[in-house]
C-alpha cells in the first residue's frame, strides 16, 4: 500500500503472477484502506487464477469436447445441439441428445469452481 502525499489518495502495489500491479484504492480515508486493500487483492488473485486456468487448457479442452460431440451428432443427422455453460457453479456441458438417459448424462459437470 502506498499513499500519494500530494492528493492523500491510497494505492495498492502488489506483484501477482509475476506482474507488478498498481491500483487506486479510491479513498482518502485511512480507516477504509484496510478493507479496500483486502478486497482488491482478493479480486486480483482470483482474476490471475482464472487466467492461469485458461492457459492450462481446461476451458479450451471443454469447448473442443463440445465441438466434437456436436460434429458427431451432425454426421448422424441430429443437429449440433451441444452447448457449454461457464458460470458460478463451474463448467457444464449440456447434451440434449442424451435426454433418454439419466439427467446427469444430459448435464455433465466438468469443473466445479466458478468461472
Amino acid at each position: 500500500m502506498l499513499r500519494n502525499a500530494q492528493c492523500c489518495a491510497y494505492y495498492l502495489r502488489s506483484k501477482i503472477a509475476g506482474k507488478l500491479i498498481w491500483r487506486s484504492l479510491q479513498t482518502k480515508v485511512e480507516s477504509a484502506v484496510a478493507l479496500r486493500l483486502a478486497y482488491h487483492l482478493r479480486e486480483l488473485r482470483e482474476t490471475a487464477d482464472l487466467k492461469n486456468q485458461a492457459t492450462d487448457g481446461k476451458m479450451t479442452s471443454v469447448v473442443a469436447k463440445a465441438g466434437d460431440l456436436s460434429f458427431k451428432y451432425m454426421r448422424e443427422g441430429k443437429g449440433a445441439t451441444v452447448t457449454v455453460h461457464f458460470g458460478k457453479d463451474g463448467i457444464t456441458i449440456c447434451d440434449p441428445n442424451r435426454g433418454s438417459e439419466d439427467l446427469d448424462k444430459v448435464f455433465q459437470r466438468i469443473y466445479e469452481r466458478a468461472i
